[in-house]
């Protein structure tokens, strides 16, 4: 197996704004800081050590204990570090159906790197923590995954209620049947079914979302915590009572005007209230100010959930992708309000896995992968049949020389013998037609040519981008292992444990 990387500094995969925080632009800067450097982290460290506070430090140790039973030895020690003042990196997810893309797993392995290079560093443990987006209540958006090109949905009733609560038993059932017909190397096989032994044995997503994930990562201690808790809940009314009085509402609103002003889209438009009710197993918005409804069934919206994470989290940074990392910078002015410490905003790792032979093909057209992801297939073409266009040109004028000295040549031959006349008419009659035919011949080769680059051009960019997303976001984890022959979460942690973010490509 072969690897590369390409720095997110590097590369164009990133949007404009996300290159813009990764660079601490001036016109970014006032609403997310990036972490780059390690001076960013001994800052944040500070101010969290003053911010946070030992109640909220216990409450959470509690809640993590108790939602975490059977505990491996690493999230034991990671626990009691948490206990004795240790901070975390966190990242989040939806609840997808066995991962769903691939950067479910990517995220997590960029937070577990991220965490390892930061004890080091700031010789204070840094503990890597998952938030399950339990309560998020879109089924169609987490139903499905794909693998060697075929598609498993889940077959379900539409749910209006927190995708979290759902039950699995028939989940495992379809998956079970979905199996049994695709095409699976061993290690694909082994994965898939352990997490269809979790849908299986748990009694809901979360259950077994947590497990799949405490298992994928069960010697690197990530710890597992979901929102949906009634003592986390309580615990942080007071932001549920601020959000129904519209002081938070009103001050993300405030903070998005001046992110649009500055040239940004806002990523999540902002309400005057940005909570759900959970009642009856339903999510419901909250349209108006003062509703009634107790801290237990109180949901946070996209915009208010990152103020609760950080506020029950020692956090230094938040990984996340591009679409996430926007939505942060909604915030900051709020944070400030509540007088909560911002973390970091961390682009995460980005990862692409490719074939043998798409490789080699890159490698014919005398291109590396960093110059395939800074191109777009439009361009590249546009290079390569430029160049077979000069190329044409270039046999048309090839011929024109030849000719000219054999129209010479018969000058000279005829003016010194007149009755050669035949004969010369003959050479340059013959001579013409070698070199149409040559002509011809090199056409025919440059037009194969030229067919040749725009299919291999394509199959290049068609894998990088299969349907016209980055191969991360449509290709499972499954898929990564299928076409390496092995679960590569070892190599990406150890590759990912730098504080430069970017794209791991790995060819095999």
């Amino acid at each position: 197996m072969n690897y590369q990387f390409v720095s997110h500094l590097e590369s164009n995969v990133p949007s404009k704004v996300m290159k813009d925080l990764l660079m601490d632009g001036k016109e970014v800067n006032p609403f997310g800081k990036s972490g780059l450097t390690l001076q960013k982290y001994s800052r944040v460290k500070q101010e969290k050590e003053i911010s946070y506070s030992d109640l909220t430090r216990k409450t959470l140790v509690e809640v993590l204990k108790r939602q975490n039973p059977k505990r491996s030895k690493q999230e034991s020690d990671h626990l009691d570090k948490i206990s004795n003042g240790a901070f975390t990196v966190t990242t989040g997810h939806q609840l997808m159906v066995c991962g769903g893309s691939a950067f479910f797993e990517v995220k997590i392995a960029s937070t577990i790197a991220l965490a390892k290079t930061l004890s080091e560093d700031l010789q204070h443990p840094v503990i890597p923590v998952f938030w399950m987006a339990s309560e998020d209540h879109d089924f169609e958006e987490i139903a499905s995954f794909e693998i060697n090109g075929q598609i498993f949905t889940w077959k379900h009733e539409p749910v209006g209620g927190p995708v979290g609560r759902m039950l699995t038993k028939d989940l495992a059932l379809q998956l079970e049947a979905f199996v049994a017909e695709v095409d699976l190397n061993d290690a694909q096989r082994v994965m898939l079914l352990s997490r269809v032994e979790a849908y299986k044995s748990e009694p809901n997503l979360s259950s077994a979302t947590r497990r799949i994930v405490r298992e994928w990562a069960k010697d690197l201690g990530i710890l597992v915590l979901d929102g949906d808790d009634v003592q986390l809940k309580e615990y942080a009314s007071h932001l549920w009572d601020k959000e129904l009085l519209g002081e938070l509402g009103k001050e993300i609103k405030s903070q998005t005007i001046k992110l649009e002003d500055a040239g940004y889209k806002a990523q999540v438009f902002p309400r005057e209230v940005n909570l759900f009710s959970l009642e009856d197993d339903t999510r419901t918005r909250i349209e108006t100010l003062n509703h009634r409804v107790s801290p237990v069934n109180t949901s946070p919206n996209a915009l208010v959930r990152p103020i609760f994470q950080e506020y029950v989290l020692p956090n230094l940074a938040y990984i996340g992708g591009g679409g996430e990392l926007a939505y942060w910078l909604q915030l900051s002015s709020t944070f400030e309000m509540l007088e909560i410490t911002m973390p970091l905003l961390y682009l995460r790792d980005s990862l692409l896995c490719v074939p043998l032979k798409i490789d080699r093909k890159v490698r014919q057209e005398n291109r590396t992968w960093a110059e395939v992801m800074n191109s777009s297939k439009e361009s590249m073409l546009k290079d390569n049949l430029g160049y077979y266009s000069t190329l044409s040109q270039e046999t048309t004028d090839l011929s024109k020389p030849l000719l000219s000295a054999i129209d010479e040549w018969n000058r000279s031959l005829i003016a010194l013998y007149p009755e050669m006349q035949q004969h010369a008419s003959a050479l340059e009659h013959k001579i013409k037609k070698i070199s149409d035919k040559t002509i011809e011949q090199r056409f025919r080769i440059t037009k194969r040519r030229a067919e040749e680059d725009v299919k291999r051009i394509s199959e290049i960019y068609d894998h990088m981008n299969p349907s016209g997303v980055f191969w991360e976001r449509k290709s499972s984890y499954l898929d990564a292992i299928g076409i390496l022959g092995f679960d590569p979460r070892n190599l990406l942690v150890e590759k990912m444990s730098t504080i430069i973010p970017g794209t791991h490509i790995l060819i095999g």
